[in-house]
């Protein structure tokens, strides 16, 4: 374990220590006991015991209600790249109320936003070093601003809760405040974070042993991000919507601070951002999730992912999540994002194939051509897929004169999440990524586009992350709108099986468009284009809020629709 890696680690033990059984619970796994309430007078006095309350801010992140699962399985399936089965996630037809995950990121990001509270309240009432004492304001900051992004942007209007908890009964009971009034407490909390945190991990109390958290250029890059998302579509008939040039240029301005940081910077090799034992230490990733090989402390991400096999995933791959091949043929083919043993798997087996008994089928990369001249050939004799919209992305068709199920394995999956020393599929060592630089020069280009059109300068910031994947500079002479949707599928392309996918694709105002499009029947198929294969409702591009807390705060409502 490297030295980075225990500064995560030993992170989250401080946390488990000082939040209680509740956090040794979600850390863990172990007991759990009742806590009585402790005044927050008494949290902290001494620069270590201040620490370690910051340290809890950030164990609610690593949990069974936030990056173990669900936070990550509620964003996979809502876009056209990542193939998802249909009993996975919110399945076919969407979000709806009563799915176990539902909800349990509203708890984890409020248990985040309570506890940062409770240390700026803190904060104020004790006497520490002055450059201690503004390193914890700004990850208490940063750490409440992001917890509030991931909430507007997963269920809207959310209570502002910014002061410390007060045991009187009626804390719970707090209504909800529109979008627009929740947008400038995330953009206040993060300019706070962007003048109190250390600039890099050699100054202002930080060391190389606490990467992993946050600097003042993280929360630069994620403020970029939360401007690009006023100037976008989910802010359209609210009162922020008439400043959509301004949020553009702030979007533009903050990017620009990270690009001129003096040490943030693309990793030469795309890949390495996803090595466990590498990606902590990376100068590209902004923020991540810090996950340890302590059972209950990674996330699941690599059991669905991973194709089915035994040493690339603890526990195993399930193979359930895969890029959808019509995505697939977008990429140049000269790019190094899906290249055959380095960032797709070059070969993979399928448990059975009745066409073959007792010999596993396998194909590299995309179906060959062989085989779909075989599928088109058969499909007049009787052969037809199981399902029709598994032609995007599954790999089995069936012979309804015989019975037998073929695998063909359209399927191509990603090597983003590899752990080969994981013994179980919830101590997995990749981080979950929230900001990295190349997100940061997308953001960059699209908000420079959005301001002054397809400048120098925007070229520049999208060429970069190209270049380093191999493929050609985009075409100059482009206009707005065609240099705005070569930015869009460079994100698409870059950040594939990063989560971003459905954030995107709201705040451009392509989600519901994009989900109930027709996707292109197989060679040989029926019918001349498949059904829309994840229909989504307008009411979907929120999440149901949670029924406990619909239950505890006598002043919540439900999203319309739920």
């Amino acid at each position: 374990m490297n030295r980075a890696r225990r500064g995560w680690f030993t992170l989250l033990a401080s946390a488990c220590l000082w939040t209680g059984a509740t956090a040794c619970h979600d850390l863990f796994n172990l007991d759990e006991h009742p806590q009585t309430f402790v005044d927050p007078a008494s949290y902290f006095k001494t620069g270590d015991q201040a620490i370690a309350a910051v340290n809890g801010i950030y164990a609610p992140l690593m949990t069974w209600d936030d990056w173990i699962d669900p936070a990550w399985q509620e964003l996979t399936c809502e876009g056209p790249d990542i193939f998802c089965p249909d009993w996975w996630a919110f399945g076919r037809l969407g979000a709806k109320t009563g799915t176990w995950f539902a909800g349990r990121t509203w708890t984890a990001n409020y248990q985040v936003i309570r506890r940062a509270n409770d240390v700026l309240g803190q904060l104020d009432r004790v006497s520490l070093d002055s450059a201690l004492e503004q390193r914890l304001r700004g990850e208490a900051h940063f750490l409440r601003g992001y917890a509030y992004f991931e909430l507007v942007r997963r269920y809207g209007a959310v209570p502002l809760r910014l002061t410390p908890y007060v045991p009187d009964g009626t804390y719970g009971d707090a209504p909800r405040v529109p979008i627009e009034q929740v947008y400038p407490v995330i953009v206040n909390d993060l300019k706070a974070a962007t003048q109190e945190l250390p600039p890099d991990f050699a100054s202002h109390t930080y060391s190389s042993s606490d990467r992993g958290r946050p600097t003042a250029f993280t929360a630069w890059g994620l403020l970029s991000k939360v401007y690009l998302t006023m100037a976008g579509a989910e802010l359209a008939g609210t009162s922020l919507a008439t400043a959509k040039q301004q949020y553009d240029d702030s979007a533009r301005v903050a990017a620009q601070h990270v690009m001129q940081s003096g040490w943030v910077t693309l990793e030469p090799s795309y890949m390495r951002l996803f090595d466990g034992q590498q990606q902590i230490n990376s100068n590209e990733i902004l923020f991540q999730i810090g996950a340890t090989h302590q059972e209950n402390t990674g996330p699941e991400i690599a059991t669905f992912f991973n194709p089915h096999d035994y040493s690339t995933a603890g526990g195993g791959g399930g193979g359930f999540l895969s890029m959808r091949q019509v995505f697939y043929t977008t990429f140049d083919t000269l790019d190094r994002r899906i290249a055959p043993g380095y960032a797709i798997f070059a070969g993979w087996k399928e448990s059975s194939s009745s066409a073959d008994a007792g010999t596993p089928a396998w194909y590299q990369g995309a179906v060959p051509d062989s085989i779909k001249t075989a599928v088109a050939a058969d499909s007049q004799i009787g052969w037809t897929w199981t399902e029709l919209c598994e032609t995007v992305g599954a790999n089995a068709y069936f012979n309804r004169t015989t019975r037998a199920v073929v695998q063909i394995s359209p399927r191509i999956y990603t090597m983003k999440y590899i752990d080969r020393t994981a013994l179980t599929k919830s101590q997995n060592e990749t981080n979950p990524i929230i900001l990295r630089y190349a997100d940061v020069l997308l953001v960059f280009a699209e908000a420079e586009n959005e301001v002054s059109g397809p400048t120098a300068a925007a070229y520049a910031a999208i060429n970069q992350v190209r270049a380093r994947s191999n493929v050609p500079n985009l075409t100059l002479g482009l206009t707005q709108a065609q240099f705005r949707d070569s930015v869009w599928l460079e994100r698409r392309h870059e950040l594939y099986g990063e989560f971003q996918e459905w954030f995107d694709l709201k705040r451009e105002g392509r989600w519901l468009d994009i989900m109930n499009d027709r996707v292109p029947a197989y060679p040989g198929g029926t019918a001349p284009n498949a059904s829309v294969c994840r229909p989504r409702q307008a009411y979907q591009m929120l999440l149901p809020i949670p029924d406990a807390e619909i239950g505890a705060n006598r002043l919540m409502t439900q999203n319309p629709g739920y």
